[in-house]
C-alpha cells in the first residue's frame, strides 16, 4: 500500500509541479447600451483595470475584458475556463450591473435589454449566472477559486411595468462549492455604491479601493483578508451614512494567502501539492485497521487535514483495554467513584471528575459589582448526589472525532467577532472558526443542538453511563467551588488566572487583551479540579432562558419547562468579553453558533456509597 501511495504521490506532485499556475479573468463593464442614463457607471472599468494590476503583481496570468456584450462574456468565460488546469489558483473579477432573479445571481452584459422590453425570462437568457461560473472552475479541476463581484449597484429593473424584475438591489445569497469563496460588495438588500459623492476623486468605487490594498498586503490570509475588506467597507460607507457590508461566501478549506506566502507559517499545510498529496493518501488507508498505516500518514503529514481523527484512530486501534467499537463493561460503567477522581469511559469520551454532594447559594447579592438583575434572586441549592463534571471544556480533537464517526454536519455559517463586531460567516464552522486552533482548543462554531447530539453520541458509545448537558445550577456549583466570591479565586481577576479580554478587567486595572481560544488546560484549575470555568469560550447548559430565577428548581435540576424555549442559557464568559462577564454568577443566552461558544459534559454515576 505504500508503494501505491508514494506512486500516487510522485504522479500528483509531477502534474501539479508541471501544470499549476495562477489566472484571473477580469471584466468591468460601464457603458449598457440600451440603458437610461442614470444606469450608466463611472467607475467599473476603472476597478477592472486596477484589479488586473493588482492580480499581474501577484504573478496571476490575466485576461481583461471591458464593456462586454453578451456574446463576448460567454467567449472570454470559456476562453478562461478551458485554460484551467488541475491544480490551479483560478480568480474571477466582475465589476458592472448584476441582479438576482428567483435567488439566483446574474452578471449582465453591456448589450442587456432596454427596461421597456425586458421579462424575467429574457433577463435570464441574456445574462450570465454566476453559479455556472463556480461550476465550470469546479469541473475543471481548480484548487482554489476566488470570485469578487462588484456588482451589487441598484437593480436598473427594478420599476419594468409596474413592478420589479430581480430583487430591487443586492444579489442573493451563495452556496459555492468546495474550495471556493465567493466575495459580493454588498450584503442582500443593499447597494453597492459607485463613489462617496459626486465631489468624489477617488478612480475606485468604495469596495474595489478597500479591496485591493489587502489583496496586496503580504502574509494576510484569505478568510482574514475578506474579514478585514467587510468591516473597512462597511466603516467607509457609514460616513455618509450608508448601508454596504460585503457578504462572504467560503468554502475554502485551510489558509490561503495571496500575497507573501513566505509569511504562511511552516507549520500549516495548505498549499497546492500537500493538500492533494494529504488527500489521496487519506482515501487508501481510512477504513484501515492497523495503526501504522495512520502512524505512516502522521509522519508525511504531521499538520495534515485528518491528523486529529489519524491520532484518534491510532489511539483506538492501540486500546488493550477498548477496542474500536466495544466499550467498557458493565462493571466498570457502575462501580463505584470518590469526589476529585477523574476517569474516562472509552477512547474518545472527555476526561471527567467527580465532584461530591453539597449545597449553595446560587446567584449574586445586590452589592456584587457588576451585578445583573437576572442573578436573581439569590437562593440556596443543593446537590443531594454526587456526579461527573467534565475538567475541561470538550475539544476540537474530541468533537472531530464525533463529527466523523457519525457524520454529523454542524452546517455551514457562524458569527465571527472581528475589529470590534459580530458578523455572520457563511463558512464559518467548528473546522474554520476564523483564527487558528489546535486540537488541544476547545471546540468552537457549535450551537445547543450541536452539544446535544454529542452527547447522544457519547450515550450510543458508552452504554450505562448517562452524558448529559449539565444544567444552570450543577454549572454555577462546580465552577463557585465551595466559593461564593465572584471568581473561584476571589473578587479581582488578571489574565494571569482566564482568557479574556484584558483591556478592562473587573478591578479596572489595564492587562493584555488575550485574543482567541488558548488550550483547555490552560490557567489553574478550581477545587474541584475543573479548569477554565470563567472564560475561553462560553458554555451550553441544559436549561431554558429564564429572566429571573423565581421559581427555579432548588434540586440542581435543569429548567426546561418552557413551551418555547428557542435560547439556552450560556454560562462562563468568554475571550471576547470584559472580565465582569466572567462571574461565577453571570449569565447570558443565546440560539445559534459563535466563534467564543462551546460546551463540557457532565455524567450521572451510581447510586452506591464509596
Amino acid at each position: 500500500m505504500r508503494f501505491l501511495y508514494l506512486c500516487l504521490i510522485f504522479i500528483c506532485c509531477f502534474n501539479q509541479t508541471a501544470h499549476a499556475k495562477r489566472i484571473a479573468l477580469v471584466i468591468g463593464n460601464d457603458a449598457y447600451s440600451n440603458l437610461p442614463s442614470q444606469y450608466q457607471l463611472q467607475k467599473a472599468k476603472n476597478d477592472a483595470r486596477s484589479a488586473a494590476e493588482t492580480f499581474e503583481a501577484l504573478e496571476f496570468q490575466v485576461i481583461k475584458g471591458f464593456d462586454l456584450k453578451r456574446r463576448d462574456m460567454n467567449v472570454k468565460l470559456s476562453t478562461f475556463a478551458n485554460s484551467i488546469d488541475p491544480g490551479d489558483e483560478v480568480m474571477f473579477f466582475f465589476a458592472g450591473h448584476g441582479v438576482r432573479i428567483e435567488g439566483l445571481n446574474y452578471l449582465l452584459p453591456s448589450d442587456i435589454p432596454s427596461i421597456d422590453s425586458a421579462s424575467e425570462d429574457l433577463l435570464k437568457s441574456e445574462s450570465v449566472r454566476v453559479d455556472e461560473i463556480t461550476d465550470k472552475f469546479r469541473k475543471k479541476g481548480a484548487r482554489l477559486s476566488i470570485l469578487v463581484l462588484d456588482a451589487c449597484r441598484n437593480n436598473p429593473y427594478k420599476k419594468s411595468n409596474g413592478r420589479s424584475l430581480g430583487g430591487t438591489r443586492g444579489l442573493a445569497a451563495m452556496d459555492p462549492p468546495e474550495g471556493t469563496l465567493v466575495l459580493f460588495s454588498a450584503g442582500a438588500g443593499q447597494q453597492a455604491l459607485d463613489r462617496l459623492s459626486d465631489d468624489d476623486a477617488n478612480p475606485n468605487s468604495i469596495f474595489t479601493r478597500t479591496f485591493l490594498p489587502l489583496v496586496r498586503k503580504q502574509g494576510l490570509e484569505l478568510s482574514r483578508l475578506s474579514r478585514q475588506v467587510k468591516a473597512k467597507v462597511r466603516d467607509l460607507a457609514r460616513t455618509i451614512d450608508h448601508t454596504q457590508t460585503p457578504a462572504v461566501y467560503n468554502e475554502v478549506i485551510g489558509d490561503v494567502f495571496l500575497s507573501g506566502q513566505e509569511a504562511v507559517n511552516p507549520k500549516t499545510i495548505d498549499m497546492g501539492v500537500l493538500k492533494s498529496a494529504d488527500e489521496t493518501l487519506w482515501s487508501t488507508i481510512e477504513n484501515s485497521k492497523k495503526a501504522s498505516d495512520f502512524e505512516f500518514y502522521l509522519t508525511k503529514f504531521p499538520k495534515g487535514r485528518y491528523a486529529a481523527v489519524a491520532e484518534l484512530k491510532i489511539k483506538q486501534l492501540k486500546e488493550t483495554k477498548v477496542a474500536i467499537g466495544i466499550y467498557p463493561d458493565k462493571k466498570a460503567i457502575t462501580r463505584s467513584y470518590k469526589p476529585g477522581e477523574t476517569f474516562k469511559d472509552c477512547v474518545d469520551c472527555p476526561e471527567m471528575v467527580v465532584v461530591p454532594p453539597g449545597s449553595f447559594m446560587m446567584g449574586s447579592p445586590k452589592s456584587e459589582k457588576s451585578r445583573d438583575k437576572d442573578e436573581g434572586p439569590v437562593h440556596k441549592v443543593t446537590i443531594a448526589k454526587k456526579f461527573a463534571v467534565g475538567k475541561f471544556e470538550v475539544t476540537r480533537a474530541q468533537f472531530t472525532a464525533f463529527a466523523y464517526d457519525t457524520g454529523h454536519k454542524v452546517g455551514n455559517g457562524c458569527r465571527f467577532f472581528e475589529a470590534g463586531y459580530w458578523e455572520s460567516q457563511s463558512g464559518g464552522s467548528f473546522k474554520n472558526p476564523g483564527f487558528t486552533q489546535n486540537d488541544t482548543h476547545p471546540v468552537v462554531c457549535v450551537d445547543w443542538n450541536d452539544a446535544k447530539v454529542y452527547v447522544n453520541w457519547l450515550n450510543r458509545k458508552v452504554k450505562g453511563a448517562p452524558y448529559k448537558l449539565p444544567s444552570e445550577a450543577e454549572w454555577e456549583y462546580v465552577a463557585r467551588a465551595k466559593t461564593q466570591t465572584p471568581f473561584w479565586w476571589g473578587k479581582s481577576i488578571s489574565t494571569s488566572q482566564a482568557n479574556y479580554d484584558g483591556n478592562n478587567t473587573y478591578t479596572g486595572s489595564k492587562g493584555k487583551w488575550r485574543k482567541k481560544t488558548v488550550s483547555v488546560d490552560s490557567f489553574e484549575p478550581n477545587e474541584f479540579g475543573l479548569y477554565n470555568v470563567h472564560g475561553n469560550v462560553w458554555e451550553w447548559v441544559e436549561d431554558c432562558w429564564e429572566k429571573s430565577y423565581l421559581g427555579a428548581p432548588k434540586d440542581g435540576k435543569a429548567w426546561t419547562e418552557r413551551k418555547n424555549c428557542s435560547t439556552r442559557v450560556l454560562r462562563g464568559g468568554s475571550w471576547v468579553l470584559l472580565s465582569w462577564n466572567l462571574r461565577s454568577a453571570n449569565r447570558s443566552r443565546y440560539s445559534s453558533r459563535r466563534n467564543d461558544i462551546g460546551f463540557r459534559v457532565s455524567r450521572t454515576l451510581p447510586v452506591q456509597v464509596p
